[in-house]
């Protein structure tokens, strides 16, 4: 597996009242690096959709390794661990910059659809160009 690594700035407003990331946020880290990652394929998210390509969310999970506050420098890793022409799996870890410390990792399954719930396969240079990052 390739990852690669974003960076993440932890806003006051991804916090609860205990001071940690609230654990809805995380979906949107895990979001971010997936956007980072299809731009270093060539595939720039938003091109995809604006094609009709949509890499719809099937399943998500993470698991809390220690907590993530306001202000921490972290980053997220984010690598296509599975992949076919309908199906793409993503593998997750949330990491403090400074100490290379996990903090959380996590898993998302995602089908590929046209903007409907129908699975369709990915056009053959879309997915080769995923392909290079596996």
């Amino acid at each position: 597996m390739r990852w690669i690594e974003s960076p993440i700035i932890v806003r006051y407003s991804d916090t609860d009242q205990m001071g940690v990331v609230h654990n809805s946020i995380y979906a949107c880290y895990f979001e971010q690096g997936r956007i980072d990652l299809c731009d270093q394929a060539g595939l720039p998210y938003h091109d995809l959709e604006k094609e009709g390509y949509f890499l719809m969310v099937a399943e998500m999970t993470l698991r809390y390794k220690a907590p993530v506050r306001y202000g921490e420098p972290i980053s997220v890793r984010t690598a296509i661990s599975k992949l076919n022409r309908r199906f793409m799996e993503f593998q997750y870890e949330l990491i403090q910059r400074e100490t290379g410390e996990i903090r959380t990792t996590g898993l998302s399954k995602h089908i590929v659809t046209l903007g409907t719930s129908k699975t369709i396969s990915l056009p053959e240079p879309y997915y080769q160009k995923f392909l290079g990052l596996t």
